[in-house]
């Protein structure tokens, strides 16, 4: 064990930081430190340790058999030793940061919803919510730079991450309440066809319960689609235009209640995208994280319920 006392905390987080980054170079420009300090500090953890950890190839660096071993048990004593100074924190000085990564059919409904139940008005906070595509998310979420992602898992590589079914939530087609299809005595939905959707990318929950509803009414688009996960474009061209927007029902609820969208009359059974937690699967929540799963859990349960 003496042979290892000069590994240092500035090690692991450098050799962390390498793997995370994929570059010394980048490495070094998020610690704000010189590309050769970075150099400097592997060299002296692959000497104290005896072994090599990283390979650097054109492409950038990629650990070696030792280096993935050392990564997973140096990644665990970061957040050892993070907690450890948390837990003598006074509670005054201790600020929660909670991370979460929220996917489009998630970050405009059950999120805020916990968010708005998580912490008390006099408490102190820090969260930080970041949306994207899933596969951007998870990575973030395998690098500990996030603790939990609220939304569908849409990837094949499930590696290191855990899937918890929350809730299923309904699809629902809104468009401007002075649409032409509210002023026909019955929708017919093949007239859906004649005008610009807006959807999710084609590998997205919402995106697949769309197709499988236009496959199974015999509907081919012939206007515009615009595919997108912002919700801010679809809702604002949706309102000025005859756009017939396809929306997971909570992200638009405030809209309809608003009276600035209004939903079509269509049902379908295949008009449901899943809503979930996604987490790490060799790390337990802790914390505001644990919390804020835990009120998810309480508003899906609700949410299903009702």
């Amino acid at each position: 064990m003496s042979k290892f006392l000069n590994v240092r905390l500035r090690h692991m987080r450098v050799f962390l930081e390498i793997l995370r980054k994929g570059s010394l170079v980048s490495a070094a420009g998020s610690l704000n430190v010189t590309p050769a300090a970075v150099s400097k500090s592997l060299r002296e953890l692959e000497a104290e340790l005896g072994v090599r950890l990283l390979e650097r190839r054109k492409t950038g660096v990629r650990a070696t058999a030792a280096g993935e071993r050392f990564h997973q048990h140096a990644t665990e004593s970061l957040l050892s030793f993070n907690r450890a100074i948390s837990a003598v924190e006074e509670p005054e000085q201790r600020e929660h940061r909670l991370r979460i990564g929220a996917l489009p059919t998630a970050a405009g409904s059950i999120v805020p919803n916990a968010l708005k139940e998580l912490f008390a008005p006099d408490e102190r906070a820090n969260v930080d919510v970041v949306t994207g595509h899933y596969e951007n998310l998870a990575a973030a979420l395998r690098a500990s730079e996030l603790d939990l992602i609220v939304g569908r898992i849409i990837t094949r590589d499930t590696v290191g991450l855990s899937f918890e079914q929350l809730y299923e939530e309904s699809v629902v087609a809104v468009t401007a309440p002075s649409h032409p299809l509210f002023q026909t005595d019955a929708l017919d939905v093949t007239d859906l066809s004649k005008y610009p959707i807006i959807v999710t990318p084609v590998g997205s929950t919402v995106r697949d319960s769309v197709d499988s509803f236009f496959f199974a009414h015999g509907i081919k688009p012939t206007a515009l689609i615009i595919e997108t996960f912002s919700d801010g474009l679809a809702r604002n061209f949706s309102a000025i235009t005859e756009a017939i927007w396809f929306a997971p029902a909570g992200l638009v609820a405030q809209d309809l209640k608003r009276g600035t969208l209004a939903k079509l009359s269509i049902d379908h059974g295949s008009l449901k995208t899943i809503i979930g937690l996604t987490t790490r699967t060799n790390e337990a929540l802790s914390g505001s994280a644990r919390r804020f799963a835990d009120l998810l859990r309480q508003l899906a349960h609700q949410t299903e319920g009702g």
